[in-house]
């Protein structure tokens, strides 16, 4: 049996996440919204699982200085990767994150 991970989420947010696995024909998303609406914990939640049940594929996440893209998208990444249990690797020199299938999930920021 899997572990369960409950992440809060608004009803559109649950309606993307949906979308994102189900429908093949969607290629990249973005999440728009206020501050705190869950969006990076959205984000960084199903990047995880679709790269872990895609792999070789490429994942990239946004922010726009390096001290913001490591804050608030690597720390939240690694939150949920330790409590889903899965062992990627960070590659510091590359800013990226590989998981044990091939997939990468890369975290930049504009002057990257």
């Amino acid at each position: 049996m899997g572990r369960k991970v409950q992440v809060q989420a608004t009803k559109y947010q649950r309606h993307v996440m949906s979308e994102l696995f189900f429908n093949p024909d969607i290629v990249e998303a973005a999440m728009l919204g206020a501050r705190g609406t869950v969006k990076t914990h959205a984000g960084c939640l199903i990047s995880q699982v679709y790269l872990g049940m895609n792999p070789g594929e490429v994942g990239v996440a946004f922010r726009k200085t390096e001290k913001a893209t490591e804050e608030n998208i690597g720390a939240p990444f690694e939150r949920i990767a330790a409590e889903m249990g899965v062992p990627w690797r960070y590659l510091k020199n590359k800013s990226e994150y590989i998981h044990p299938n091939g997939s990468v999930f890369r975290i930049r920021h504009c002057a990257s």
